[in-house]
């Protein structure tokens, strides 16, 4: 199983929806976030995990319970369901993106490409490797940056929050693919990258094909 779905924290239809799906649980967890909007962006989130687990497994969305890993992101589990259902959440302005896998850690982020940002100085300054270049086309530069967030997610945690070589590498040879392949560190990650209008989404995975 591996399943994504997005949504918009300003419209109504979300706000009633989240209201209908939230627990009380899900509720105390996003008051940790100091700001209003942060919060409800935590909520919607939790809200699509458990909107999709309903959806694909056939059971009431309040029968899950959302945990943190520190090595597996998060890990839903339900009382006779057999199988761990490994989650993702991201979010950029009022859109929020959630995505569930059966086969393994996954991650999801995503960002909006804003022409005011200096993604060429950002990027450098990740760079594991500084004589490795980064791309040219700003497009390309948020692609990299969103493949590089989906991966942590859905990687063991970095010894260095930088930017693997390989990945750059590799991401300069898979010529715009929105579904690639890279090995980094001796493990195989697949990645599927998507336009929601001015934003960009990458999902990552180690155990099934996107």
């Amino acid at each position: 199983m591996l399943a994504l779905i997005h949504g918009n924290v300003s419209s109504p239809l979300t706000q009633q929806i989240m209201s209908q799906i939230a627990t009380e649980k899900d509720q105390l967890y996003c008051k940790k976030f100091k700001r209003l909007h942060r919060q409800q962006q935590s909520l919607l989130g939790r809200c699509l995990l458990r909107g999709l687990l309903s959806l694909q497994t056939k059971t009431h969305t309040d029968e899950w319970a959302i945990n943190s890993h520190k090595d597996s992101g998060l890990i839903l589990c339900h009382p006779t369901y057999q199988t761990s259902i490994y989650g993702s959440i991201s979010h950029s302005y009022d859109i929020v993106v959630a995505a569930l896998s059966d086969h393994g850690p996954i991650g999801i982020d995503i960002e909006a490409i804003n022409t005011n940002r200096d993604m060429v100085k950002i990027l450098n300054s990740l760079k594991q490797n500084p004589c490795v270049n980064i791309p040219s086309k700003l497009n390309d530069q948020y692609t990299l940056w969103t493949v590089f967030e989906a991966y942590i997610k859905a990687s063991p945690p970095l010894k260095k929050y930088a930017i693997p070589s390989e990945m750059i590498q590799s991401f300069k040879d898979v010529d715009n693919a929105e579904i690639f392949e890279m090995i980094i560190e001796n493990t195989k990650y697949i990645f599927k990258t998507m336009r929601l209008n001015d934003f960009v989404i990458t999902v990552c995975t180690t155990g099934s094909n996107l």
